[in-house]
Order: C-alpha cells, then structure tokens, then sequence
C-alpha cells in the first residue's frame, strides 16, 4: 500500500514538473519572440509596402558586355574569409583568387564609366565578365523588394571572376551566396557632379546613346539656352530641388522611403550602409590613388590597372578632366549650392576621410 502511494506521489511530481518545465519553455519563446520583433522595427529590411521614387538617370553610353556573359552559371565554391564588425573597409584583405565578383555602384557622372573602360582594357588578357545591370524598368520603379530581388539574383547567377555595375541605390547583399561579392564605389564632389551631369543633359550625343539615355534626355524638359548659372538662379527643380540636393546620401541610403527625406537620418544611415557594407569607396580626383588601393588589395581582377590607367588616358581614351565640367559656375551660384547640397558635402568629405585610411592601410602616403 505504502509502495503504491509512493509511485503515485512520484506520477504527480513528474506531471507538476512537466508543467513547470513547459511554462518556462513558452516564457523564453515570448521573450525570443518579442526581441525579434523589436529588432525588426529598428531595422531597415525591406517591407512589402516599402517603396520610393528611383533615380532615372541612366548610363552614359552604352557599355559592352563581356563575351561569354552567362546568367545561371553556378558560383563556385570557396571558403569565404570572414570580415570584421567594424566593417569590410577597415580589415584591409587582400584578395588574389579569381573566385570573386566585385559589384560596382556609383552615383552618375561620378566616374564609374571610366572604371569599367579601365576594367575592359585590363580584361584583354583575362577572363573577367563586365556585367552592366541595366534594366530600366525594374530600377526606375524606386520600389525596395523588386530591385532587391533583381540585383541579387543577378549576382547570385553570374559566375566569378565578374564585375557588375549599376547605377541603381544602394540596396543590401542578401540570399544564399557561396562567397558575397565585393562592394565597391567612386563618388565625387557634389558641385562638380551636378555641373557635369547637367551640362552633360544638353551635349549632342545622339550618335552614341541609348534608347533609355535618350528618353532621360527628353525627360529633362530642357532649355538648352540655359546656363547651369541660370537654371540656379530661376530655381529650376533640376538643379535646387531637394533631390537634386540629397543624391549622394539617398544614394548610399537605398530604397527604403524614408531615404527620399533629406535629412540627418539619411544621412546617418547612409554612413552606417557604407560602413557596413562597402569594401572600399574612392574619389574621382583621386582616381589614380583609388586604381593603386584597388591594385593592391584585389590583384585578381585590377593587377596592372594603375600602368593601363595611364596608358588609356595617353592614348586618350580616359579623358584628364571631365570635359562636361571644365567651366564651373559663379562663385555666387557655388554659395547656393553649398547651402543646398550641404548634407552631400557632408558625407562626401567624411567618405573622403576613410579614403585616406584605405591608402595609408596598403602603405600609400597621403
């Protein structure tokens, strides 16, 4: 009888403790459960409601696509070398495989074409795909997931070694990769982009643009007897609204809506995408030091590049200066613009300032 009593004390303790067991397991999960949701608040992951008008400008001119490109090739496999959380840009490796792609994303007329024209004449003795992602229709939507999916399926196909290229917002590198390209960019000073990209609007480049470079220039609305001083001065959109006035952060801020404010939390989260997400980002007056960093830190693709650099710009394929902004405007029109475009100068000399860190990191003097 006593034995009996005690199986029966030891079946209910079991069961209470069960009970106990499984009350604290669902506590943790609540828990879990609410941080996740927390965290998902502060972020900035895309949302199916996310959505904000694109940057139209388009490519220059036309860029070749390498021969053999090929869309679905697997991405072959290979141990991927961890980075820090400080970001890429402050670990400094040095990449001599071949098993890399490098993604290039630049605001217009900030010296990406000259990157790619550098890349091409390196390419002639390798085997390296230049890949321009330029679906007009996707990108101009400025909508966060569709570009999103676009740019990282375009990744994910194409097989390494590859460069691809867009002008496109920054948008996050997500999915399943084997090994995650290589972010990289060029910007320049944001007076100078925005005198070069307007005079470059009204040049008579028929012969060599494409039909979505020709639709952008009939976009413009443009008064070709107009002065980049006079378009300042009667307070053309083109030239003083506040998205002329924030292109270089709302580049680096992506697509998430709220990167179309101007604003200090534009701003901010551009710097925090650079820092977390850039390998390196150089400057346009500084293109030569920018080649030599990229030399230096990825051989397999960009070995030689500061030789060839001169070579193209001796054979004149690479112009000294940019020919669409040899004659800026009034020093009256400039103050304007620095009041403008003050947010962009901001970040332009603080991206500026971690260039200088990259070259004295590869043993640069600056």
């Amino acid at each position: 009888m006593a034995l009996s009593g005690l199986k029966t004390l030891k079946v209910v303790g079991s069961f209470f403790l069960l009970i106990f067991a499984s009350m604290a397991f669902w506590k943790e999960v609540k828990l879990s459960l609410q941080t996740c949701e927390e965290l998902s608040q502060s972020s900035l992951h895309f949302r199916k409601d996310s959505s904000v008008e694109g940057d139209s400008v388009l490519v220059r001119r036309p860029i070749r696509n390498s021969p053999g490109d090929v869309y679905g090739a697997p991405v072959q496999s290979e141990n991927y070398m961890l980075r820090k959380s400080q970001g890429p840009e402050r670990t400094y490796e040095r990449y001599e495989d071949t098993n890399i792609t490098v993604f290039v994303t630049s605001p217009p007329s900030s010296g990406l074409t000259d990157i790619i024209e550098l890349i091409f004449a390196l390419n002639v003795r390798r085997k390296i795909r230049v890949i321009p992602l330029v679906d007009g229709k996707i990108i101009a939507t400025g909508k966060l997931r569709p570009i999103t999916d676009y740019i990282n399926t375009a990744l994910q196909q194409v097989q390494p070694p590859a460069v691809v290229h867009t002008y496109s917002f920054h948008v996050d590198i997500v999915g399943n990769y084997t090994r995650r390209p290589l972010l990289i960019s060029i910007v320049r000073d944001p007076i100078e982009r925005a005198v070069s990209l307007y005079n470059y609007a009204r040049a008579n480049n028929s012969k060599h643009d494409s039909e979505q470079v020709k639709k952008w220039r009939q976009s413009l609305n443009i008064i070709r007897e107009e002065s980049f001083d006079d378009c300042v001065r009667l307070k053309r959109a083109e030239c003083v609204s506040s998205k002329a006035g924030s292109r270089l952060i709302r580049h680096f801020c992506g697509y998430d809506r709220r990167c179309k404010l101007k604003n200090r939390w534009t701003l901010e989260r551009a710097k925090k995408n650079i820092e977390d997400h850039y390998f390196i980002i150089g400057t346009r007056p500084e293109a030569e030091m920018f080649v030599e960093v990229l030399e230096r830190r990825i051989p397999s693709i960009f070995k030689g590049g500061r030789k060839m650099l001169h070579e193209l710009v001796d054979k004149g394929k690479l112009g000294k200066v940019d020919r669409f902004a040899r004659v800026m405007p009034s020093e009256e029109t400039i103050t304007k613009l620095r009041k403008n475009l003050d947010l962009d100068l901001e970040l332009y000399e603080w991206i500026k300032e971690r260039f200088g860190e990259a070259q004295r990191s590869v043993g640069l003097k600056v």
